[in-house]
Formats: C-alpha cells, sequence, structure tokens
C-alpha cells in the first residue's frame, strides 16, 4: 500500500506537528493466525522528530485473547517488519505554519526523540460511535540506547472475540477488512545547558569549578 497526502496546502517536506494516521487492511482475515505469534506492522508515518508504524498482534491477557496495538518508533523493527497483505493508509497533518508533512520519511536519526500526544482507534465501520479508543502520551526515540520509549501501547485494547465477530463492524467483508487510526500531537519543545569552567592554580591540587553563566 502506499500513502496518500491530504493536508491543507505547503509543501509536504515540513515538520509534522499534528494529523491522523489511518491505515486500512483489506485483507485481515488472512492474518488471523500469523499474528498470534508475530506483529503486522503498518507502513510509516512522520510525527516531530521521528518516524512512527502501527503494530498488531494476539496477546493472552489473565486468560483471555485480546487484540493488541502499539504505536513503534524503533528504526529496526520499522525496517524489518511491514505487513505483507493489501494495505493503505492516509495520513493528514499540520507541520509549522499549518502545512502537511512527507508521510514517506526517510532514515530515522537515532539520537532524535519527540514527546506525543495520541491516540489510538480500532475503527468501527457499522456505527462509528461503537470505535474503541485508547489515549497515552510518552517520549519516543529510534532507539531505547537514551532510556525512551520505543514502542507504547496495549496488550489489551479489546477482547479479540468483539474484534472479530463479523456482525460487530469490525472486520468488515468476505477476507475482514480492518481499519485502524492513531490521532497525535508533538509537543514542542527546546533545552539548553549552559555550564562555564574555571581551572585554578592555587596551591595543593587543581580544582575544578562548575559555575552556572548569568
Amino acid at each position: 500500500g502506499g500513502f496518500r497526502h491530504v493536508s491543507g496546502g505547503g509543501s509536504f517536506g515540513r515538520e509534522v506537528l499534528a494529523g491522523r494516521f489511518s491505515w486500512t487492511v483489506s485483507n485481515f482475515s488472512l492474518f488471523r493466525e500469523m499474528i498470534k505469534t508475530q506483529k503486522v506492522m503498518s507502513p510509516c508515518f512522520p510525527a516531530g522528530d521521528c518516524n512512527f508504524r502501527l503494530s498488531v498482534y494476539q496477546s493472552n491477557v489473565n486468560g483471555t485473547e485480546h487484540l493488541s496495538m502499539c504505536l513503534e518508533s524503533k528504526e529496526s523493527d520499522a525496517a524489518a517488519a511491514a505487513s505483507r497483505g493489501a494495505s493503505s493508509s492516509t495520513i493528514s497533518g499540520a507541520g509549522a505554519g499549518g502545512a502537511g508533512g512527507r508521510a514517506d520519511a526517510g532514515i530515522v536519526n537515532n539520537e532524535r526523540s519527540c514527546w506525543l500526544l495520541f491516540r489510538m482507534s480500532a475503527v468501527n465501520e457499522l456505527e462509528s460511535r461503537a470505535s474503541v479508543h485508547r489515549d497515552s502520551y510518552g517520549r519516543f526515540a529510534a532507539d531505547g540506547s537514551g532510556g525512551d520509549n520505543t514502542s507504547l501501547g496495549w496488550n489489551d485494547f479489546m477482547i479479540m472475540s468483539d474484534f472479530a465477530a463479523a456482525e460487530d463492524g469490525y472486520l468488515v467483508g468476505p477476507d475482514g477488512r480492518a481499519t485502524f487510526t492513531v490521532g497525535f500531537h508533538v509537543i514542542k519543545e527546546s533545552c539548553e545547558a549552559k555550564s562555564h569552567f574555571n581551572f585554578s592554580r592555587g596551591v595543593g591540587p587543581a580544582g575544578t569549578l562548575l559555575m552556572e553563566e548569568g
């Protein structure tokens, strides 16, 4: 599947600060066995300084099978685990100055991170009010070496039997079309650390003083 850009104008090269990513898997039923042991990953989309993917899989929580859904920023996972099913995705968003961003962003800078507020949803195509939503937030990075998150989500996003029931509207049609979305807002931030070192040559061992500027 590929991306379709939706924005209010401007260039696609600007940083995406807020938006909504929608991922439709038109033959999700083919993955019902696979998701018991593997994640199915969406195409990537940009938010702030990172690229993200949605992942869905199945987990047993307290003896009950659940649909699990996470937001992933780890570069190695994103490169290695794309879904091979028939899928499509769209992103709409606003960058600095109100323009849309690139949905096919390239390599992630491992040193970058971003704070994200997000809402993940499993869409009910028969009754939109029955769609399941979960909200969270956190700092993401391209790898976990700095202690930041590379994956946030829920093992117990919703009970699997509710999601898989044909009459309930989450899997639609003979091949089980499923749609997942994430709405996000990037928390813009900046920080600066200043220090001034004075070296003294007094009697005795040399000392180093760390003093704040200003």
